[in-house]
């Protein structure tokens, strides 16, 4: 069992991570420009 990582480890993991970052934060502003056009379109609609 070792205790340590090797560089190339941990530069492997540290993209994988940096990868799974970008997909949440691209997710999230889909899901925010979604919930701007179902707000716009019931504001709209209720006038």
């Amino acid at each position: 069992e070792r205790g340590y990582m090797t560089d190339e480890e941990f530069a492997e993991i540290e993209r994988d991570a940096e990868e799974a970052w970008e997909k949440y934060e691209a997710s999230r502003a889909e899901d925010d420009e979604d919930e701007c056009m179902l707000t716009g379109g019931i504001g709209s609609m209720s006038h």
